[in-house]
């Protein structure tokens, strides 16, 4: 190969690799179903493209609810802080009145994990309303359309299928096992084997039948 075919070979090597880098999309450009569905929720909101939830309790649909008051001028964050029981907690986005800035709904996006029992106690304790989507059932649906909302809370029309502290009970005390009696033990160090000098009763009723079978 000579060297004019060799640069040629080497410039078209190098141009094929510029288009791949500049065709294959970056790490930070990336966006991830959970920040899509945040995005998506909060655009609608914002937009006043939805406002009913299709709330679900497990094994059938329980309501067909709104989110909050019809016609209610909101603004919507994502990950704004809130104190809850002495603790820290951020939801995914976090629903206010633009005129009084009331709290209105927090919303929580479930991808990789739902809400943990005690983030749910915090809510039912600061008297929080709150919701909890499915990443991708938010983002497969049809805009518009109501969100399908797996689990919630502090929603006074629609009981919500998480009852805290309903199956709990009282911790029993532990039943301290009671002493063998100190005649019975079953080391082997305790067992006596009869003496030779002990003498065997006789049997007297093998010696009457053998007496009644010679007669």
């Amino acid at each position: 190969m000579g060297k004019q075919e060799k640069s040629r070979f080497r410039s078209k090597r190098n141009a094929r690799r510029r288009h791949n880098v500049r065709q294959r999309p970056s790490a930070r450009k990336t966006i991830s179903i959970h920040r899509r569905a945040i995005d998506l929720i909060q655009q609608e909101l914002l937009a006043e493209k939805v406002t009913v939830g299709r709330f679900h309790g497990g094994v059938e649909w329980r309501a067909l609810q709104p989110l909050f008051a019809e016609g209610l001028p909101v603004t919507v964050r994502a990950e704004e802080p809130l104190k809850m029981a002495g603790r820290r907690y951020i939801p995914d986005l976090v629903v206010r009145c633009r005129a009084t800035g009331r709290l209105v709904l927090a919303i929580e996006v479930w991808h990789t994990h739902a809400v943990s029992p005690s983030k749910r106690r915090a809510y039912q304790i600061a008297c929080i309303p709150w919701i909890e989507v499915r990443a991708w059932g938010v983002i497969c649906r049809r805009i518009g359309q109501a969100l399908p909302i797996l689990d919630w809370g502090g929603i006074v029309a629609v009981e919500s299928p998480c009852q805290l502290g309903l199956f709990d009970s009282a911790p029993t005390p532990l039943k301290v096992p009671e002493r063998p009696i100190a005649v019975f033990s079953v080391r082997s160090r305790y067992w006596q084997l009869p003496t030779r000098s002990h003498s065997i009763p006789p049997l007297n009723f093998l010696e009457a039948d053998t007496r009644s079978g010679q007669s």
